[in-house]
């Protein structure tokens, strides 16, 4: 079950749909409802949305275009996030080469949250 506190957080920061099919948001046309889902649009949402989730201790799920992905019809559990930002992408080109063992570094500690985003690109400026 959803925290209404961190649902009315969420709502906050940009509109919230509950049990949103999925199924309107990937290529394949297909998947179940996501407990929530939120699309951002501008990095400072997306960081604000992942702050909070983190704090609810909600599962998360970053959804880019849609494509590449298969949804079971049982849906995804938690929140589900439709990345729109195109800043990050723009940003991390910038700066380094997809193809370069710094992009590897910078998966690395995203994924490990050694650091953010944000962090990164003023360590590489």
């Amino acid at each position: 079950m959803i925290n209404s506190d961190f649902l009315d957080q969420l709502s906050q920061i940009a509109s919230i749909i509950e049990a949103e099919p999925l199924s309107r948001h990937t290529t394949f046309g297909i998947g179940g409802p996501a407990d929530v889902y939120i699309k951002t649009q501008k990095s400072k949402q997306l960081q604000e949305v992942i702050r909070l989730a983190r704090h609810y201790s909600q599962p998360t799920f970053i959804l880019g275009s849609g494509s590449n992905i298969l949804v079971s019809d049982l849906g995804i559990r938690g929140l589900v996030i439709e990345n729109q930002n195109k800043e990050i992408v723009d940003l991390l080109l910038k700066n380094v080469s997809p193809f370069s063992s710094d992009f590897l570094q910078f998966a690395i500690n995203l994924n490990s949250e050694k650091l953010n985003k944000d962090e990164w690109i003023a360590k590489k400026t």
